[in-house]
């Protein structure tokens, strides 16, 4: 195991520690434990639990690991709405390709936190999340465009993205409760949703969105290798693949 290895399966760990026992109640040493280090390693690439957290915040914005794919730009110009459609059959396939359980759980445990001041201070880079700004970039091209007709993009792109995490609770909840909420295709289903909400900005309803074969195939091998190098499928990690597809500029 490499040293990149190494700190990549102590983030996951951390991810995992800090999402079932918060900030205040993880210990560095069971993180080490549970991601098969020593404590010593752990403690000579993050130093103290302040900077591990701070770290794992970053690694949901930093995505230079995925620099290693060899992305080009797809030939054809999408249209704003085809690029949220991209987004979120990405965003689905890698839901399909990882188990999101531990990152779901980290994302809760950072919301029910959110009170404490050290974490509130932690939360500061965090806040400054590229994928969202990416994503109301696209929607004001479609505005600007005469495309789409929605009054506020930040909160649609949180509502259709976002959404994800409530979908994959509800799946949880549902094999609890021995019923099926999404006709046997999870997958299908929320995506369809999510399509769906897409095409309700469309100011010409006759203009459905639609992804060509081609493209869902090409992103389908891309999002399958860049599992093999990240094993986090977060949105800053879907959003950087979609604007390296389309040849946008990630960091608007």
């Amino acid at each position: 195991m490499n040293e990149r290895e190494a700190k990549i399966q102590i983030l996951e760990a951390a991810i995992a520690e800090f999402g079932e026992k918060g900030f205040d109640g993880t210990r560095t040493g069971e993180i080490a434990k549970r991601a098969g280090v020593a404590s010593g390693l752990l403690h000579y690439h993050f130093k103290t639990k302040e900077n591990l957290y701070h770290e794992v915040l970053k690694f949901f914005l930093d995505y230079s690991i995925i620099d290693e794919l060899k992305i080009f730009p797809y030939p054809e110009k999408l249209l704003p709405e085809q690029k949220l459609n991209l987004a979120v059959f990405c965003f689905n396939a890698v839901v399909s390709l990882i188990d999101p359980t531990n990152i779901i759980r980290f994302y809760h445990r950072v919301m029910a936190d959110d009170d404490c001041t050290k974490i509130q201070n932690l939360m500061e880079e965090y806040d400054k999340l590229y994928s969202e700004r990416y994503l109301m970039k696209i929607i004001s091209d479609g505005v600007e465009s005469g495309r789409m007709k929605v009054s506020n993009s930040f909160i649609f792109a949180c509502d259709i993205f976002q959404g994800n995490i409530i979908h994959f609770g509800m799946k949880k909840i549902s094999s609890f409760m021995g019923e099926d909420f999404y006709g046997g295709d999870f997958q299908k289903a929320v995506y369809n949703y999510q399509v769906d909400k897409i095409n309700s900005i469309l100011t010409d309803k006759s203009n459905v969105t639609v992804l060509p074969e081609d493209l869902k195939k090409i992103t389908l091998e891309i999002l399958a290798e860049s599992v093999k190098i990240n094993k986090f499928g977060t949105l800053g990690g879907v959003m950087r693949i979609v604007s390296k597809i389309t040849g946008d500029n990630f960091e608007v």
